[in-house]
Order: C-alpha cells, then structure tokens, then sequence
C-alpha cells in the first residue's frame, strides 16, 4: 500500500485545509509513530476532532482522514461525482421561519396581553410542534394532572423530589406527558438564572402541539393570568429542522471473478460519535468532547485495517465495497 497509518496521523487532519473544505487541526505529534489500529483510533477519537458529532467540522475531518487512507490504498471512489463521500441531510438543529405569537388574556386593554415576538422574554422549544392554539390555561405547576383536555398547561418548576438530570425534569418528556392528557399546547415557566431554549442544537423529536418557554416578568404575568378563572391563551407558532449535510465515506475493491461482480460484499463501520455531548449523551447535561474511541473508533480502524489487508492480497473473488457511515448517532440514520 502506498503509506500506513503513522504517516497518514500527520497528513490526514490537515488534509481537508488544502482541499478547501475544512480547517482541521493536526493531531498530536506524539502519535506520529503508532501503526496500525491503534494510529487510527487515536488520530480518529483525537480532541481536535471533537467528538466526531454528525455534520460537524469534525465528522467532516474525520471523513477527509478516511478518504485519504482509502485513496492511499489505491480503491476506486465509490461516492458521489466520483469522490469518495455520499452526502445526506441531517437534522442539527431547528429554526423560527415565522415571529411566533403568545398573547394571554385577560390582561390590559380589551385584546388580552400580546408580547413582542422574539424578545428575552420568551421563546419556543425547538422540539415544539407547529400551528395556532386558541384555549383556556390550566394551572398544572410540578405534577401533571390525569387530564388537560383542550387546554393550554401551564407548567411551573420540576417537583422537588425529582432528581436533577433525571428523564421527569427533561422539558421534551414533561411537554410529552402533558399533551398525552389532552393538552392542545403547554406553557413552561422559567425559574431566576434558567435560559431561554437553545434552537441551534436541538435534536429530540418535535411534539404535536406548541411548547413555549417563558422568562422574568412574562413568566409571572402568565402565571397569575393561569390561575384567575376564564383566562386563555392564543399562541401561533412554526417550527422547522435545521438541515446540515452529513458524509458516508465510500470506497470499492474489484474482485477477481468477473462472474462473481454482482456479488458485493459490504464491510461498514460508523464513524461519527456525540461531539460535544447531548440529549444522547451518558451525561446530556455536560458539554464536553466526547471522543468516542470505543463508539465506534475502534469499529472504524477496523474497517480501515481490513480494507488494507484485502487490498494487499490476495484480491477476493466477489467485489468489495467498504464504507464508513455517519448519522449513527442520530438515530441509526
């Protein structure tokens, strides 16, 4: 084969810079001197790849190491336009196409208590469902009761007997429990130093109803409005997914029998990991890298020490193609 794995640790990251797609830094060179699997779990569960998330810079560095190793072996591309990636669109967030809409009465003046649109004030859930909501509040505070039908719940602070991190004081499941019991939308009331949800890296599965957060004095305006009899809420809300592009990294080894070229045999690993943590993470209420040697580092080095192995020979009758997915950890996408 045309290089190894040692000299691949010093070229591999930074490869992505000369081909104009990514900035990505080397590893350490330390490593500079490790063969074999081990170079590349190493090089691939690096810091500088930060944890290897699907549709990050990361996973793209990562994919570009891949490539050149495939490429250094001499096997035909077998992606897209005669590269070796296949590019898909995964979901790395969501987005507001609209200003939504939350107006609450009675309030003052005779049309109920409108508030501006994207303030600090308030904002949806990147999970929340979409559409328009007209419909009495009820006060639900920590538990939520056996029925909500047709109304807006208004939910206070998670029970204190809940443990901190645990799934009943996730926002996504409490929403899920309470449109589960009939409730057309729901309303969370933020406590002092909690942030308005974060859009940009959402990835848990949207709702079927809007779900709103609410902040400072526009928590406590809604929370007395809840429990004055008669009052409701009208909220209009559209929530869409925040599509990135995502890499499988594909690369083919004739076979010996032409009789046989129909006969493909696919060997795969994932290589993406959780980046820099999440909902999917072990601990989703840490931000760190996650660096993923075992998930699925090590599956991938595999895959790239089998492809080097086959490719020195003896060549195999039936055609081999070897890929290495992405979107894993979005749910085996």
């Amino acid at each position: 084969m045309a290089g190894s794995a040692g000299s691949l640790l010093a070229l591999g990251l930074v490869a992505c810079a000369g081909a104009g797609t990514e900035d990505c830094a080397a590893p350490d060179p330390a490593q500079e001197e490790l063969e074999g699997v081990l170079a590349h779990v190493r090089v691939l569960a690096d810091d500088a790849l930060e944890g290897r998330g699907v549709a990050s810079r990361g996973e793209r560095c990562a994919g570009e190491y891949i490539a050149d190793w495939f490429e250094s072996l001499g096997l035909e591309p077998a992606g897209e336009a005669g590269t070796y990636f296949q590019t898909f669109p995964v979901r790395t967030g969501s987005r507001i196409p609209a200003p939504a809409t939350l107006q609450i009465s009675p309030g003052p003046g005779e049309g109920g208590n409108p508030f501006a649109p994207d303030t600090a004030d308030w904002r949806p859930y990147g999970f929340s469902g979409s559409g328009e909501v007209r419909a009495p509040l009820a006060w639900v505070g920590g538990v939520v009761p056996a029925t909500l039908e047709g109304r807006v719940a208004v939910l206070g602070a998670t029970p204190t007997e809940v443990p901190e991190g645990a799934l009943e004081a996730d926002p996504h499941y409490r929403a899920t429990v309470a449109l589960g019991r009939g409730a057309v939308g729901v309303i969370f009331l933020l406590g002092e130093g909690e942030s308005l949800p974060d859009l940009a890296n959402e990835d848990r599965p949207f709702v079927a109803a809007p779900v709103l957060a609410v902040a400072g004095e526009a928590a406590e305006a809604v929370r007395r409005a809840a429990l004055e009899e008669g009052a409701a809420a009208s909220l209009s809300v559209q929530v869409e997914p925040a599509l990135s592009p995502a890499r499988n990294v594909v690369a083919r080894l004739a076979g010996a029998d032409p009789a046989r070229a129909g006969e493909v045999v696919v060997v795969g690993a994932h290589y993406d990991h959780l980046g820099w943590g999440g909902g999917s993470s072990l601990a989703p209420g840490v931000r760190e890298i996650h660096n993923g040697a075992d998930d699925n580092a090590s599956g991938t080095a595999a895959l790239l020490e089998v492809a080097a192995a086959l490719t020195a020979g003896p060549r195999p009758e039936r055609p081999v193609l070897f890929v290495a997915f992405s979107g894993e950890e979005r749910g085996l996408l």
